[in-house]
């Protein structure tokens, strides 16, 4: 039950953590509300293409660790790297294509606080803190 509430808990306190840091960054920057939406074209292309490679890596690795009885934290660890990836790429679009010039520090900055986010999170989990 301690594990639940754990999760509940920190969960809840990333989220509030999240949507405080995404109203002081649009104070601070001068931005509207963030979209998920293309910039153009090329955009679009590329970001389909990377999350397809990211979602077939990710199913061999599952596969690899499957058969050769290997931890199931590599999987874990490989799908926070996937998810920093794809917000990294979406930042470099930003720089490069978004009319708003601050777009892609905000992308940056809540890239970081997700990184420190989920590392917190699976750092408390493998020391069998619960």
């Amino acid at each position: 039950m301690n594990g639940i509430l754990f999760f509940v808990a920190f969960i809840a306190l990333y989220f509030i953590g999240s949507f405080i840091l995404s109203k002081i960054l649009r104070r601070k920057l001068r931005l509207g509300k963030r979209t998920r939406e293309h910039h153009n074209e090329n955009h679009r292309r590329w970001d389909k293409r990377v999350r397809v490679m990211l979602l077939v890596l990710l199913l061999i690795l599952l596969g690899v660790c499957y058969y050769h009885d290997f931890s199931p934290m590599y999987v874990y660890i490989s799908s926070i790297i996937g998810l920093l990836f794809q917000e990294l790429f979406q930042a470099f679009m930003d720089w490069r294509y978004s009319e708003k010039r601050n777009e892609y520090v905000r992308a940056l900055i809540e890239t970081g606080y997700m990184a420190l986010g989920l590392t917190l999170f699976f750092t408390v989990l493998s020391t069998s803190f619960m």
